[in-house]
């Protein structure tokens, strides 16, 4: 009678061992943030722009993800502006099809500029469109 509780415990063990997954060998994933914000935007141009150092102009998007960039100087290219940003972790960011590097990447801002992020899980995003006019001073 003892052999055959000594077996049937180690069966009931047995079972609760396999029921757990064999011990946890198996991975999770890490889940992908969803996250696809612009945290920081400025544009640089040829000159230096109303004092800025380095000719970068800071850029302040709405609750709607606009902004609306005046310059005065006739100098400035808009057709050819760089921007300098800050997005999330894990995300992208392009006008278009076109990959964007901070610093690196211009754009043709003589029309409105429309810049997608999206988040590490590939799945969200985001739109900001900047608007750049030039004012007679």
């Amino acid at each position: 009678m003892k052999h055959y509780l000594h077996i049937l415990i180690v069966l009931a063990f047995s079972l609760a061992f396999v029921s757990c997954g064999g011990g946890g060998d198996e991975e999770v994933p890490p889940v992908k943030s969803s996250e696809c914000d612009i945290k920081t935007f400025s544009l640089k141009t040829a000159t230096n722009l109303v004092a800025f150092p380095g000719g970068w102009v800071s850029v302040q998007f709405n609750a709607s993800r606009q902004a609306n960039v005046e310059v005065e100087k006739p100098e400035i290219n808009l057709a050819s502006i760089q921007a300098r940003f800050t997005i999330s972790a894990g995300a992208t960011i392009k006008v278009g099809n076109t990959p964007q590097v901070s610093e690196v990447t211009a754009n043709n801002y003589t029309s409105p500029v429309t810049f997608r992020v999206t988040a590490e899980d590939g799945v969200t995003r985001k739109d900001y469109t900047v608007r750049v006019t030039r004012v007679v001073p």
